[in-house]
């Protein structure tokens, strides 16, 4: 019982070496117990959701899946019903009321589900006996609904704010744990009035000051504090039509600010650890102010003051460990901070137009900021604009093989127009004539790039040979990219897992081997030679990407296997998620070979961004070898010539362009010359993330 004590404390710090030493003298019937521990301090998800922690008692499987619940959904969803009840079987407050919280959260954050009657069941049982318990139900109504109520206030400063929010009314106090809440309102009030005077102030607090970075570990149990956010979707749809670009900024950080709540939620819920990587003193010095405010916040329950001077210390922690001299890195990349007002945001993105989407209601909001104007617009159903993104995406896909497919004047050209027409077209005066678009979009949106949408319906030409298209996770990751130059180790780090290949001993046997090598493999090879790191089947070690990415130039994985939480599965372990988020890079671009889930893609994405590379390169689908050949070739030329990679990307299509067109013979595929030559499913396989 001891040694699972001693490894259940050093999971809450996350400490992976005491977790791991305290594992050869727990009761073997637990150890399965202590080995899930071990996995979620790894970054990486638990065995069959967690079924092992049902060997604990009571108490302790309340305790740990409590513990669990925001690092690992599908334990969240198996265990959470069942800690309830065991919970309400021990008649035990305190547990009942944090594992009835937890499992509102779940359903309410990440399910969406309608959780009213849970918290009208709760207030029924626990109201009367527990008064302050009301905000924190009031609270989350309000984050259900949106309604207004007449939210009970009580005595704290906390609790009159909310019950000044939930009102429509701006907080008498804007200090503290307050200051988001006052900010969101303030703003409110602004967007609604079309007066955004003085609105800078709100926007940078609101932004740095929410914390939607408290999940898994960090998690402080409430809603209060806005780290589950204010609703921020609200005010977005109430702002279309408007032109301005004081509005039009700051819906763009709503935007951002209820995608990337959403996006470390999702992220870090596949068995994410956020604290992974943080230096050790960092880390215990966070986590146990967050515990802390934990305990304030059940006192507070059960009818105790508000933890203020809590969540006070908590909050500067967070800001010391994020400029100040104690500085870490692994936490400044979760935290939102900086400068995001209207004029701050336009000026850092002052050569692009950013088309920024978001879903509210049933509808895509489309907004635009370019340095000719900004807008706003109502775009259509999330229905209609989906099952369109569906069709291109299959179609794209069938043109690989059947290149007929996109022959000029082909019907199929019509879904990509119709989706020129709905996404982009409809921004055309505020996008004439700009060059460069940053594309930001939910997930739906991001397995094509934006290029392979036709200019004429005739599919003669396309958006991405007339205009630089890159798209990105959020606008925090493109404000954060790492700068154009640096100075480099390594100029290429690359990782290859091929199939059932055999090892190949050296990089002349790299070059020489008669093995079938992925066609990239063998160029980067040859481009880089002894300024690359090549690292082929049983060298693809996790332990070569700890020693080495951090000062590479260019990183690659190539048929590297998918861990369990969508990182990378390398000879030596799993590299998570967590890990390539949590650990700083600064390259100035990642490849990645095609993965058959584009949501998986996806995650690896937003990873390596939020690690700090500037770039990231998809392989959204396979290509005939031959095209890849060409285009791979001519991609790591230019870049080894200093070519940025949009442009290396630009100059590989049209090498590929140029080369079909030129032979003689019929092409790669059997058809005509001008079919493949006009194919955006070969060219639009490559699709960039971040800043160009």
């Amino acid at each position: 019982k001891a040694s699972y004590q001693e490894a259940f404390a050093a999971f809450l710090l996350r400490d992976e070496s005491a977790v791991a030493a305290a594992q050869p003298f727990v009761d073997p019937n637990l150890a399965g117990v202590v080995e899930d521990f071990l996995l979620l301090t790894k970054g990486l998800p638990m065995r069959g959701n967690g079924v092992s922690l049902r060997n604990l008692s009571d108490r302790a499987f309340v305790y740990a899946v409590l513990a669990v619940a925001e690092s690992d959904f599908g334990a969240a969803e198996t265990l959470l019903p069942e800690a309830t009840l065991r919970a309400s079987k021990l008649g035990d407050p305190v547990l009942q009321i944090s594992a009835f919280f937890a499992q509102e959260s779940f359903l309410r954050e990440i399910k969406d589900q309608d959780t009213g009657a849970m918290l009208d069941g709760l207030e029924a049982q626990f109201g009367k006996r527990f008064p302050n318990l009301k905000t924190e139900i009031d609270a989350r109504r309000f984050l259900l609904t949106g309604q207004k109520a007449e939210l009970a206030s009580g005595d704290s400063t906390i609790a009159k704010a909310w019950a000044s929010f939930v009102q429509g009314k701006v907080p008498a106090e804007a200090k503290g744990v307050v200051k988001p809440i006052a900010a969101m309102a303030a703003l409110r009030d602004m967007l609604a009035s079309k007066n955004m005077k003085g609105s800078a102030k709100f926007v940078n607090s609101l932004y740095n000051d929410t914390p939607i970075h408290r999940i898994g570990p960090l998690s402080t149990g409430t809603v209060l504090d806005a780290s589950h956010g204010l609703r921020f979707g609200d005010y977005i749809t109430g702002s279309v039509g408007s032109t301005s670009d004081a509005v039009v900024a700051t819906i763009m950080v709503l935007q951002e600010m209820s995608r990337r709540q959403k996006e470390l939620k999702t992220l870090f819920g596949l068995g994410g650890n956020v604290v992974l990587s943080m230096e050790e003193a960092n880390r215990v010095k966070l986590l146990d102010a967050t515990a802390v405010v934990n305990s304030g916040m059940i006192a507070y329950w059960m009818g105790n003051p508000f933890p203020q001077e809590g969540f006070d210390k908590l909050r500067s922690i967070e800001q010391e460990l994020i400029e100040g001299e104690s500085s870490d890195e692994a936490l400044q990349k979760l935290i939102l901070f900086g400068k995001v007002d209207p004029k701050s945001l336009l000026d850092a993105l002052n050569r692009f137009s950013v088309l920024s989407y978001s879903y509210h209601n049933g509808r895509v909001i489309g907004a635009v900021a370019s340095p000719a104007s900004a807008s706003i617009k109502d775009l259509g159903t999330v229905s209609s604009i989906e099952k369109l993104l569906k069709k291109e995406y299959s179609v794209l896909k069938s043109g690989v093989a059947n290149p007929s497919t996109f022959a000029p004047e082909s019907p199929s050209h019509l879904l990509g127009y119709q989706l020129k027409q709905k996404l982009v077209d409809v921004f055309e005066e505020d996008i004439s004539g700009q060059a460069q678009y940053i594309i930001a979009a939910p997930e739906s949106f991001m397995k094509f790039t934006f290029g392979v949408f036709p200019d004429q319906q005739q599919g003669l030409r396309f958006l991405g040979q007339l205009r630089t298209i890159s798209a990105t996770t959020g606008l925090t990751e493109i404000l954060r990219a790492s700068s154009e130059f640096g100075s480099f180790d390594t100029d290429m780090l690359a990782f290859c897992r091929p199939g059932e290949r055999q090892k190949i001993e050296d990089d002349d046997d790299l070059l020489k081997s008669d093995r079938k090598l992925p066609t990239a493999v063998g160029i980067i090879a040859g481009v880089y030679g002894p300024r690359g790191d090549v690292r082929v089947a049983e060298d693809a070690t996790l332990e070569s990407y700890r020693e080495k990415a951090d000062s590479a130039r260019y990183i690659f994985f190539s048929e590297v296997p998918a861990s369990e939480d969508g990182g990378f599965q390398l000879t030596d372990g799993a590299l998570s998620l967590s890990e390539i988020l949590t650990t700083g890079l600064t390259a100035q671009a990642v490849f990645i070979s095609p993965h058959p889930d584009p949501d998986v893609q996806n995650r690896r994405v937003r990873a390596f961004l939020n690690a700090g590379a500037r770039t990231v390169l998809i392989f959204s689908w396979p290509i005939s070898e031959e095209a890849e050949r060409v285009m791979v070739d001519k991609m790591y030329e230019q870049l080894n010539r200093d070519d940025p990679l949009h442009l290396a990307l630009r100059k590989s299509r049209e090498e590929y362009i140029s080369s079909v067109m030129k032979s003689q013979k019929r092409s790669f595929s059997g058809q005509t010359k001008s079919v493949v030559a006009n194919n955006p499913a070969i060219w639009g396989s490559f699709n960039l993330f971040g800043r160009p």
